[in-house]
């Protein structure tokens, strides 16, 4: 009978490595089996009609958020004195009239006892329904905020595309 020699330094994570080299083929033949293709009889045949020289209109206006925000700070004293008025000077400030707010973040600091999203939800409390250029309360999101005083609300306004 044959003895058999055992190669040094194999200690059976050789077949685990094949195994896993397997397992990744696999992965890789099921990710690009899954990716969508759009078959051949769904695509558009040519028409034998002349093609229009004017874009086709459809009415529909396609709206989003600007990706880039509009920042202001806001203080909000404990009693909440004068922060409507301040927070409209500061929107007025930089939103113009026609341009309409799709998302509000405000980010504030804490005060004394009062955590920085309650500060937040201060400010949030004190200009919903009062300034017609915001969106609904669902839109507007209070965090905890980092930048500025005791207080003091950043306040991120993304506004939407187009036109009022």
């Amino acid at each position: 009978m044959r003895r058999r020699y055992r190669r040094e330094g194999d200690g059976g994570l050789g077949s685990a490595g094949w195994l896993f080299a397997e397992l990744a083929l696999v992965l890789v033949v099921i990710a690009f089996g899954s990716e969508l293709h759009p078959s051949r009889d769904a695509l558009p045949t040519p028409s034998p009609t002349p093609a229009s020289t004017t874009p086709p209109t459809t009415g529909v206006q396609q709206e989003g958020l600007v990706l880039e925000s509009v920042v202001f700070f806001v203080d909000v004293p404990a009693g909440g004195a004068g922060v409507l008025e301040a927070f409209r000077n500061q929107m007025d400030a930089r939103v113009l009239p026609n341009q309409r707010v799709g998302l509000v973040q405000l980010f504030g600091v804490p005060r004394g006892a009062t955590s920085g999203p309650d500060v937040s939800r201060e400010l949030m409390r004190a200009v919903v329904g009062q300034v017609p250029k915001l969106p609904r309360e669902q839109q507007i999101r209070p965090f905890l905020g980092d930048e500025g005083g005791p207080g003091t609300v950043k306040v991120e306004l993304f506004l939407m595309t187009g036109s009022a």
